[in-house]
Protein backbone atom coordinates (compact mmCIF):
# COMPACT_ATOMS: atom_id res chain seq x y z
CA UNK A 1 0.00 0.00 0.00
CA UNK A 2 2.65 2.77 0.84
CA UNK A 3 4.55 1.51 -2.54
CA UNK A 4 1.44 2.59 -4.66
CA UNK A 5 0.91 5.55 -2.18
CA UNK A 6 4.58 7.05 -3.27
CA UNK A 7 4.09 5.85 -7.00
CA UNK A 8 0.84 8.05 -6.95
CA UNK A 9 2.48 10.91 -5.34
CA UNK A 10 4.94 10.66 -7.42
CA UNK A 11 2.99 10.57 -10.61
CA UNK A 12 1.32 13.39 -9.34
CA UNK A 13 3.90 15.54 -8.82
CA UNK A 14 5.55 14.42 -12.48
CA UNK A 15 1.61 16.06 -13.60
CA UNK A 16 1.99 19.05 -11.73
CA UNK A 17 5.65 19.56 -13.08
CA UNK A 18 5.08 18.95 -16.62
CA UNK A 19 1.73 21.45 -16.06
CA UNK A 20 4.16 24.25 -14.64
CA UNK A 21 4.50 26.10 -18.19
CA UNK A 22 1.80 24.35 -19.93
CA UNK A 23 -0.29 25.66 -22.56
CA UNK A 24 -4.25 25.03 -23.40
CA UNK A 25 -4.66 21.25 -23.41
CA UNK A 26 -4.72 20.24 -27.45
CA UNK A 27 -6.83 17.13 -26.89
CA UNK A 28 -10.86 17.22 -27.35
CA UNK A 29 -11.14 14.46 -25.03
CA UNK A 30 -14.30 15.03 -22.61
CA UNK A 31 -17.68 15.83 -21.80
CA UNK A 32 -19.97 18.36 -19.54
CA UNK A 33 -22.23 16.21 -17.31
CA UNK A 34 -24.60 18.45 -15.34
CA UNK A 35 -26.27 16.75 -12.11
CA UNK A 36 -28.81 17.39 -9.44
CA UNK A 37 -26.85 18.55 -6.33
CA UNK A 38 -29.43 20.08 -3.49
CA UNK A 39 -32.82 20.78 -3.60
CA UNK A 40 -33.34 23.20 -6.73
CA UNK A 41 -29.83 23.31 -7.89
CA UNK A 42 -27.56 21.59 -10.60
CA UNK A 43 -23.59 21.63 -10.90
CA UNK A 44 -21.94 20.40 -13.78
CA UNK A 45 -18.72 19.02 -13.82
CA UNK A 46 -16.52 18.02 -16.99
CA UNK A 47 -15.45 14.11 -17.27
CA UNK A 48 -12.39 12.41 -18.58
CA UNK A 49 -12.72 8.68 -18.46
CA UNK A 50 -9.37 6.77 -18.90
CA UNK A 51 -10.23 3.62 -20.13
CA UNK A 52 -6.70 2.05 -17.90
CA UNK A 53 -7.29 4.32 -14.99
CA UNK A 54 -5.94 3.56 -11.31
CA UNK A 55 -7.16 7.04 -9.54
CA UNK A 56 -9.68 9.72 -10.58
CA UNK A 57 -8.63 13.29 -9.83
CA UNK A 58 -11.09 15.58 -8.87
CA UNK A 59 -10.08 19.24 -9.87
CA UNK A 60 -10.85 22.43 -8.28
CA UNK A 61 -9.93 25.92 -9.97
CA UNK A 62 -8.77 28.92 -7.87
CA UNK A 63 -9.94 32.50 -7.51
CA UNK A 64 -14.05 32.10 -8.25
CA UNK A 65 -13.92 28.72 -9.35
CA UNK A 66 -15.53 26.98 -12.35
CA UNK A 67 -14.34 26.03 -15.57
CA UNK A 68 -14.72 28.60 -17.88
CA UNK A 69 -17.15 26.70 -20.31
CA UNK A 70 -17.49 27.98 -23.82
CA UNK A 71 -17.44 26.58 -27.24
CA UNK A 72 -17.98 22.73 -25.67
CA UNK A 73 -14.61 23.12 -23.83
CA UNK A 74 -13.16 24.17 -20.38
CA UNK A 75 -11.94 27.43 -20.98
CA UNK A 76 -10.66 28.66 -18.03
CA UNK A 77 -6.66 29.87 -18.07
CA UNK A 78 -6.78 28.38 -14.33
CA UNK A 79 -3.47 25.91 -14.02
CA UNK A 80 -5.48 23.10 -13.05
CA UNK A 81 -7.99 23.47 -15.98
CA UNK A 82 -6.09 24.00 -18.82
CA UNK A 83 -3.61 21.43 -17.37
CA UNK A 84 -6.64 18.58 -17.25
CA UNK A 85 -5.00 16.71 -20.42
CA UNK A 86 -1.24 16.39 -18.16
CA UNK A 87 -3.02 14.68 -15.92
CA UNK A 88 -5.27 12.39 -18.43
CA UNK A 89 -2.69 11.05 -20.35
CA UNK A 90 -0.41 8.87 -17.77
CA UNK A 91 -3.90 7.27 -16.58
CA UNK A 92 -5.78 9.30 -14.31
CA UNK A 93 -9.73 9.98 -14.76
CA UNK A 94 -9.91 13.61 -14.61
CA UNK A 95 -12.80 15.47 -13.07
CA UNK A 96 -13.06 19.24 -13.19
CA UNK A 97 -15.52 20.87 -10.66
CA UNK A 98 -17.79 23.43 -11.66
CA UNK A 99 -19.90 26.30 -10.11
CA UNK A 100 -23.19 25.33 -8.91
CA UNK A 101 -26.39 26.85 -10.65
CA UNK A 102 -27.01 29.25 -7.53
CA UNK A 103 -23.37 30.24 -6.83
CA UNK A 104 -21.65 30.92 -10.91
CA UNK A 105 -18.82 32.94 -8.71
CA UNK A 106 -17.35 31.81 -5.57
CA UNK A 107 -16.05 35.37 -4.27
CA UNK A 108 -13.21 36.12 -1.53
CA UNK A 109 -12.64 35.51 1.08
CA UNK A 110 -14.07 32.18 -0.49
CA UNK A 111 -16.24 31.30 2.53
CA UNK A 112 -18.41 29.21 0.34
CA UNK A 113 -15.52 26.95 -0.38
CA UNK A 114 -15.69 26.12 3.62
CA UNK A 115 -19.55 25.79 3.77
CA UNK A 116 -21.74 22.83 4.00
CA UNK A 117 -23.38 23.64 0.55
CA UNK A 118 -20.36 23.15 -1.33
CA UNK A 119 -19.88 19.72 0.05
CA UNK A 120 -22.78 18.39 -0.84
CA UNK A 121 -22.51 19.80 -4.35
CA UNK A 122 -19.02 17.37 -4.42
CA UNK A 123 -20.43 14.76 -2.79
CA UNK A 124 -23.52 14.87 -5.65
CA UNK A 125 -20.59 14.68 -8.09
CA UNK A 126 -18.79 11.88 -6.70
CA UNK A 127 -21.41 10.03 -6.56
CA UNK A 128 -22.13 10.78 -10.02
CA UNK A 129 -18.99 9.97 -11.87
CA UNK A 130 -18.51 7.08 -9.33
CA UNK A 131 -21.32 5.21 -11.52
CA UNK A 132 -18.83 4.69 -14.00
CA UNK A 133 -15.78 4.56 -12.13
CA UNK A 134 -15.07 3.37 -8.95
CA UNK A 135 -11.05 4.50 -8.46
CA UNK A 136 -9.85 5.61 -5.51
CA UNK A 137 -10.10 10.00 -5.68
CA UNK A 138 -8.16 12.22 -5.02
CA UNK A 139 -8.84 16.12 -4.32
CA UNK A 140 -6.64 18.81 -6.21
CA UNK A 141 -7.05 22.06 -5.55
CA UNK A 142 -4.62 25.25 -6.65
CA UNK A 143 -4.83 28.68 -5.19
CA UNK A 144 -8.28 29.29 -3.53
CA UNK A 145 -9.25 25.73 -4.74
CA UNK A 146 -6.58 24.53 -1.94
CA UNK A 147 -9.17 25.78 0.53
CA UNK A 148 -12.25 23.84 -0.83
CA UNK A 149 -9.46 20.94 -0.42
CA UNK A 150 -8.04 21.24 2.79
CA UNK A 151 -12.04 22.29 4.11
CA UNK A 152 -13.68 18.86 2.18
CA UNK A 153 -10.70 16.36 3.33
CA UNK A 154 -11.70 16.28 7.42
CA UNK A 155 -15.35 15.69 6.02
CA UNK A 156 -14.83 13.62 3.23
CA UNK A 157 -12.15 10.96 3.82
CA UNK A 158 -13.68 7.96 4.30
CA UNK A 159 -14.31 8.34 -0.22
CA UNK A 160 -10.82 9.80 -0.51
CA UNK A 161 -7.28 8.21 -1.43
CA UNK A 162 -5.40 11.63 -0.93
CA UNK A 163 -5.01 15.44 -1.20
CA UNK A 164 -2.78 17.83 -3.42
CA UNK A 165 -2.85 21.65 -2.52
CA UNK A 166 -0.48 23.63 -5.02
CA UNK A 167 -0.12 27.33 -4.50
CA UNK A 168 -2.37 26.97 -1.04
CA UNK A 169 -3.51 29.91 0.27
CA UNK A 170 -1.55 30.40 3.35
CA UNK A 171 -2.85 33.75 4.95
CA UNK A 172 -3.57 34.43 8.35
CA UNK A 173 -6.08 37.01 7.88
CA UNK A 174 -8.63 34.93 6.39
CA UNK A 175 -10.77 32.50 8.21
CA UNK A 176 -10.54 30.71 5.00
CA UNK A 177 -6.85 30.00 5.33
CA UNK A 178 -5.51 26.85 5.13
CA UNK A 179 -3.65 27.23 8.43
CA UNK A 180 -6.98 28.44 10.18
CA UNK A 181 -8.91 25.39 8.70
CA UNK A 182 -9.97 22.77 10.69
CA UNK A 183 -7.25 20.14 9.20
CA UNK A 184 -5.86 18.72 12.27
CA UNK A 185 -8.44 15.70 11.68
CA UNK A 186 -7.33 14.63 8.13
CA UNK A 187 -5.73 11.14 7.89
CA UNK A 188 -5.11 10.77 4.47
CA UNK A 189 -1.82 11.14 2.48
CA UNK A 190 -1.49 14.87 1.36
CA UNK A 191 1.00 16.61 -1.22
CA UNK A 192 1.91 20.23 -0.68
CA UNK A 193 3.75 21.56 -3.84
CA UNK A 194 4.22 25.47 -3.57
CA UNK A 195 5.67 28.03 -5.42
CA UNK A 196 8.69 30.07 -4.31
CA UNK A 197 6.67 33.41 -3.42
Amino acid sequence: MRKSIRYLLASLLTALLLTANAQTPSAANGKLITVNSREGVKISYWWMQHPQATQTVLLFAGGGGGMGYKNGQPQSENFLVRSRDFFFEPGFNVAILGNPSDMRDMPAPYVWRTSKQHAEDVLAVMDDFSKSSQQPVWLVGTSAGTISVAALGPQLQERLAGLVLTASVTTYQWSTGIPRLNIEPIRLPVLLYHHKD
